[in-house]
């Protein structure tokens, strides 16, 4: 025995996973810990800069509003229309400023109002001339003229020219920005100044880390803070460079040596682009750094526990191979042969074993050949297995093929109205005429998935002629079945293993068919263009348009289909094969109705006549509106005359069934089971044909049976009485009689008796 040997290569093949196990997991924790860290960060920037652009412009809007509340006040239209200098207007004008200077203190930002011509400022505090007041804002004179040569180009009313400033004997040198807007008044020009402090309009940025928020107008900087290093960033931060990088796909900007991030919103208040940049390759630097670190030290914790476990672990799945090869020992001819190799040799033999036993289950070969099906269907086939399907006559499935779903869309109907066997035996049917029509024009397999749905292996491609085919079937079917089909074309599929992708796009099809639609057989392109081909018509809708005819509410059920008639024929405009569908839908509901009275079309219609037929030759609207409703009128007379006698029928078999079983425990669902009727439907009929409901009558003739026994048995007991008319409970019997008759079946008894006496007398 060469038990070092096997040991060292089971230790090495288990080593070998665990270090395996190790770097994966250790490559997992890394690469989610990054792709955490990098979203973190790209989550804080984007917020940061939506919070800051949606600050800003609502400072703007409110800027704006204010701008457009003071145009309209009567003082600054008098300042503006004023041909001449008029200080009582000036001093209005400027109490209205300091108004709406008060009223926005908060926002920050400055209000001066001028028409430039009289070289004055009015401003919410004072008033000045235009040079003193842009001597204040720390700008040239030479703006006056940039302003109106600016104005001169850009028209007329709502225009602006933006100016920054910088006040240097402050103590750190404040910045303003300016905007200036120019408003027609009358035939006169007005300046309107917002000034703004930069430090309070632009957000405060971070000192532990290079970054910028930068306010551009096209490719110029409106307004700028950064704490990007000043030699790195001159060469770059102008506004050409800025937004010519903004409108390219990329997703860092290089400054200097560094790669800075950034983000950008444009703004909703001005034509102006917000820019977030920050040195985030930095952060992340770091971070993965740190990161990189911990997952070295999990992969050497993991490394070394996995080693020990390993070890133990070895010992462990060595031992019953040592037990095996001591139990056969003596069958050994050769004493150095490999442990393996002896076990492996008594394998074959097991195997050799299970061969036969596989060739006696050649019977079953359809359940095997469906479950090597379902296994495909699913994708675990085990490649062993995949030579089976020559072997099944299925290697036309490594061509291109379709995977066909069928559902049963009234399941529900079926399950209330037939039993589990029944279902089962109509789905059999259905399995051998789809087998039987598929296979006159495909290679194809069949077999059921669950209660309610089967599956069609198709080998064809081409959806136009499968949609046909399939269509003409369940026509087929459904004409001659009281059921509803619906089929789900799968994707194509070329392979083996796209069999699967073709399954699972048609349980997603036919899970995502809305109630409304009316198509046989859908495929995914159907869905898409739904919208178009749609018409309504949805199912409730249908069930009760046949309740209505069927217990003949003619008024409701005219009324309905008025309003069906008016969604699809006036209200919507169909194209011609949703009109078709329509048509066909009005037609299938036709059929359900007289399906379900138990009778057949000629009963209804003349000889011969097909509805579908007739209804598809009605190109005319109004032709086609007035032949349905004719039609319904005609279904909903005739199912009346038909549910009158039915009434009395049901009502005169439920009357002989009381009489019959009143004997026993009966209930008014044990009576539906019988007739097969609903019990809402039977309690309606009896009521309205004797006037009783049913436990009323019930209870009526047993008290009436109740006499009649007394009167032929004065000896019997009331409990052998109770008995003998159904009831389980004698104290349920006589609260009944005395209920019916005013005393106790005792007394009753007792006084039928003096009575009969008197009688004898």
């Amino acid at each position: 025995m060469r038990k070092k040997k096997y040991f060292m290569k089971l230790l090495v093949m288990y080593l070998a996973i665990i270090l395996s196990y190790t770097a994966i997991v250790a490559g997992y924790v890394f690469y989610m810990n990054r792709e955490m860290i990098q979203l973190e960060i790209a989550n804080r920037h984007q917020l940061f800069i939506k919070q800051n652009s949606d600050r800003i412009d609502s400072v703007l809007s409110t800027a704006n509003n204010t701008l457009s509340a003071i145009l309209a006040e009567e003082s600054i239209i008098r300042y503006a229309t004023d041909e001449e200098t008029d200080y009582y207007s000036i001093i209005k004008a400027n109490q209205s400023l300091s108004k709406y200077q008060s009223a926005y203190s908060v926002i920050g930002f400055d209000i001066a109002v001028t028409k430039l011509s009289d070289n004055m400022v009015i401003t919410a505090t004072h008033t000045t001339d235009v040079s003193g007041y842009f001597s204040n804002l720390n700008l040239p004179e030479t703006s006056i003229a940039s302003i109106k040569s600016a104005f001169s180009q850009s028209g007329y009313s709502g225009t602006y020219f933006v100016l920054r400033s910088v006040v240097e004997d402050a103590s750190d040198g404040i910045e303003y920005l300016t905007i200036v807007r120019r408003e027609k008044v009358g035939n006169q020009d007005i300046y309107i100044f917002l000034t703004f402090n930069e430090k309070i309009l632009l957000p405060k940025l971070s000192d532990e880390q290079q970054e910028a928020f930068i306010i551009l107008k096209k490719d110029s900087i409106v307004a700028m803070q950064s704490s990007i290093d000043d030699d790195a960033e001159k060469p770059f931060m102008t506004g050409t460079n800025l937004y010519s990088v903004t409108n390219l796909e990329k997703d860092y900007i290089k400054i200097g040596e560094e790669k800075h991030s950034f983000e950008y919103i444009d703004s909703i208040a001005m034509d102006w682009r917000y820019v977030y940049l920050t040195g985030s390759q930095q952060e992340l630097d770091e971070k993965i750094r740190a990161l990189v670190i911990n997952c070295l030290w999990l992969a050497a914790f993991l490394a070394f526990t996995g080693a020990l476990i390993v070890y133990y672990i070895t010992q462990r799945a060595y031992r019953p191979i040592a037990n095996i090869v001591r139990l056969f020992s003596n069958m050994s001819t050769n004493a150095e042969q490999d442990e393996m190799k002896f076990i492996t040799d008594t394998a074959t033999e097991i195997n050799k074993a299970n061969e036969k036993l596989r060739k006696a289950l050649q019977n079953s070969k359809i359940t095997f050949k469906i479950k090597l099906l379902r296994e495909i269907l699913v994708g675990i086939l085990p490649e062993e297995d995949a030579s089976q399907l020559e072997q099944y006559d299925l290697s036309y499935l490594h061509d291109a093929n379709s995977v066909v779903i069928c559902e049963f869309s009234n399941y529900k109907d079926l399950n209330e109205n037939f039993s589990r066997s029944a279902i089962q035996n109509i789905q059999a049917q259905i399995l051998v005429i789809f087998r039987e029509q598929l296979s006159q024009h495909f290679r194809c397999e069949v077999f059921e998935i669950d209660y309610k749905r089967f599956l069609l292996i198709i080998n064809e491609t081409e959806q136009a002629l499968i949609k046909k085919i399939i269509t003409g079937i369940i026509i087929y079917i459904e004409t001659n079945f009281d059921i509803s089909l619906i089929a789900a074309i799968g994707q194509q599929s070329h392979t083996l293993l796209e069999i699967q992708r073709s399954y699972n796009s048609a349980i997603q099809i036919i899970e995502q068919v809305p109630c409304t639609c009316r198509n046989m057989t859908v495929t995914l392109e159907d869905l898409k263009q739904q919208e178009d081909e749609k018409y309504y018509y949805p199912h409730e809708l249908e069930g009760e348009l046949i309740n209505y005819i069927i217990v003949g509410k003619a008024a409701e059920a005219k009324a309905l289909i008025q309003n069906i008639l008016d969604q699809n024929l006036k209200e919507r405009q169909l194209t011609p094969d949703a009109l078709s569908s329509f048509k066909f839908a009005i037609a299938s509901t036709a059929r359900r109705i007289i399906q379900k009275i138990d009778k057949s079309e000629d009963d209804f219609f003349d000889s011969g006549k097909l509805i579908y037929l007739e209804l598809k030759m009605c190109e005319d609207s109004d032709q086609l509106e007035r032949l349905i409703l004719n039609m319904f009128n005609e279904l909903t007379e005739k199912a009346k005359l038909e549910s009158e006698h039915a009434d009395a029928s049901i009502a005169s078999n439920m009357l002989d069934y009381i009489h019959g079983h009143y004997n026993i425990d009966i209930s008014l669902s044990d009576i539906a089971e019988h007739f097969n009727l609903s019990q809402c439907y039977l309690s309606i009929q009896f009521k309205n044909a004797t006037g009783y409901n049913y436990k009323e009558y019930l209870d009526f003739y047993r008290v009436k049976k109740a006499k009649e026994i007394m009167g032929a048995d004065k000896n019997i007991k009331i409990k052998d009485l109770a008995s003998s008319l159904g009831y389980n409970n004698a104290n349920s019997f006589i609260r009944m009689f005395n209920r019916y008759e005013g005393m106790s079946p005792g007394q009753y008894s007792k006084m039928n008796a003096s009575s009969a006496q008197s009688a004898e007398k």
